[in-house]
């Protein structure tokens, strides 16, 4: 291997470790947020910003998973030995396509924001849906910046950006809530001022990538350079290819909460709810989302930290065999005891984060879509990896089909207990073609030993937490928010402690497999560095 290989293969593998804690931190930014935002506008305006929020995510995501990783893809296919002028004509012409993309965007929603609220079922959305298609605008932007750098391996501004920008968005959303709030505005009107706040975060993160840029003296990024209708042709046809496959995938969750917008709330006040009950109802629903979003929250980024190794080494069959093995077990061995952890404990932990138990059982239920998510979420980045990126998008398709119909099969007779069955049957028709994608690709999963540990610890974990509860249920009455966090945190130490300590006795992991991960290393060298220092 010569050296620039080997500096490469450093720099991919710093970036992964950066791109693992920048993604834990934006998304424990995006799933805690949303607890003291409930608590501040209540039920009624927590399902106002979540019927809108899908649209809103997508800007969001493309601008972090979709489009950069198009371009960074893009850059790296046509770059020849680093040609900066080369590099520039992909940027110009991935420019005028980005541009061309948002603004669409901008316009179907901004003009067409009243008959989506109208299909929606809440007219008063339509202000909402406005402000969010001003997020768009940045879009193009933020996303040339980043898919640039990440195409160098610098992900710093990338990482930095993206935890800037959210922590901007959270701080502009709760501020705006509770000063509206304070002052009698509505909670339509609150919604659209959260929202408007949180698109500081937007700028705030072009405004950091430009100074990376500027660092770094590079010329414009958004100059236009002269190209031929052919490279034009050529870049064109893979962005396009890009948009369906890499951008489509990358909204998983997000598709699956848009279904839910459109179908729930409707379907409620068709079946003979009153408006504001159904309303309250949605609201109570979308609880869920920060659990599923903290659940899948380990799992996935540090699964998905292994992708890049694949995607580098995809002719090296064994070796693509062990990366997609070891991702395949850390997403279990996160997923299924954070499922059946949170499941055990949702009855204290819903008083403890929205004051009251309002429904526990659905939300239950909708927990267990934490561990099919990770799967689909995993699977999907893997088939990437293996340069399989169109069967994610048929996967998904399914699922948001699966989704469509069982909405409108069970909830007019189960309520909301019928979306959240069709989230978990969605999610699981997702994770098991992506599964049998990856086995038909010749990647097969064969450490079944392990996955017996995994789910025993689990099991045996579940067990030991609701043993406590019950006895702590017994001694102490619990009413109030501090007697429901006091069980929390103790279920949950005791819940890590029991699990951490089969799998580590059961050695479910061998030492190569946890080196291979970037973080592992990380602490590795750390630690050494500190033995080192305590030496001399």
């Amino acid at each position: 291997m010569n050296v620039q290989q080997k500096k490469t293969n450093v720099l991919m593998l710093q970036g992964a470790f950066i791109l693992t804690i920048a993604a834990l931190i934006t998304k424990i930014l995006s799933a805690v947020y949303r607890v003291p935002f409930q608590n501040i506008v209540g039920d009624v305006g927590f399902y106002i910003y979540q019927q809108v929020y899908p649209f809103y995510g997508v800007a969001i995501i493309l601008a972090t998973s979709g489009f950069p990783v198009m371009i960074s893809k893009i850059i790296s296919e046509h770059s020849h030995n680093n040609d900066q002028e080369h590099e520039y004509k992909v940027l110009s012409i991935s420019f005028f396509f980005l541009i061309g993309t948002a603004f669409l965007f901008f316009i179907l929603l901004f003009f067409g924001s009243t008959a989506l609220a109208q299909y929606m079922g809440d007219q008063h959305l339509s202000v909402l849906l406005k402000v969010i298609s001003l997020s768009f605008l940045t879009l193009p932007f933020v996303s040339l910046l980043r898919g640039y750098f990440q195409s160098k391996h610098d992900m710093r501004p990338f990482a930095l950006s993206q935890v800037v920008e959210q922590f901007i968005r959270v701080v502009s959303i709760l501020i705006v809530s509770y000063l509206f709030t304070q002052n009698g505005y509505n909670l339509y009107l609150t919604g659209a001022g959260a929202i408007f706040g949180s698109l500081l975060g937007n700028m705030t993160a072009l405004f950091v990538l430009l100074i990376f840029w500027k660092k770094n003296s590079l010329k414009n990024p958004f100059r236009s350079i002269p190209f031929t209708f052919h490279e034009a042709g050529v870049i064109l046809k893979r962005l396009l290819v890009y948009s369906a496959t890499i951008c489509f995938s990358s909204l998983l969750l997000i598709w699956i909460q848009m279904v839910d917008s459109f179908s729930l709330y409707s379907l409620l006040t068709e079946s003979g709810m009153r408006e504001v009950r159904a309303k309250e109802i949605k609201g109570i629903y979308d609880r869920g989302q920060p659990l599923l979003q903290l659940g899948t929250i380990v799992a996935t980024s540090i699964a998905l930290s292994i992708v890049p190794a694949i995607a580098q080494a995809k002719e090296k069959i064994q070796f693509v065999q062990e990366k997609v093995a070891l991702a395949y077990k850390i997403c279990f061995a996160l997923g299924v005891p954070a499922t059946l952890g949170i499941v055990a404990i949702i009855g204290p932990l819903n008083m403890v984060l929205f004051t009251d138990l309002k429904g526990t059982d659905v939300l239950s239920i909708y927990c267990l879509s934490i561990l099919l998510s990770s799967i689909a979420i995993t699977t999907a980045a893997i088939l990437q990896g293996v340069d399989d990126a169109e069967l994610p998008v048929i996967s998904i398709i399914a699922g948001i089909l699966m989704k469509w119909g069982l909405n409108h099969t069970l909830i007019p007779l189960l309520g909301t207990m019928g979306a959240a069955i069709s989230t978990v049957f969605a999610y699981g028709v997702v994770a098991l073609l992506n599964i049998s994608f990856i086995q038909r690709s010749h990647y097969r999963f064969r450490e079944y030993k392990s996955m017996m540990i995994i789910f025993t610890a689990a099991f045996f974990m579940f067990g030991c937490v609701k043993a406590f509860m019950f006895i702590f249920d017994i001694f102490v009455q619990v009413t109030n928010r501090w007697t429901s966090m006091i069980e929390v945190l103790l279920s949950v130490i005791i819940g890590v402690f029991v699990y951490v300590n089969i799998i580590i006795k059961s050695k479910a992991f061998q030492n190569k497999e946890l080196l291979a991960l970037p973080f592992y290393q990380k602490v590795l060298r750390k630690e050494g560095q500190l033995w080192e220092r305590l030496r001399l």
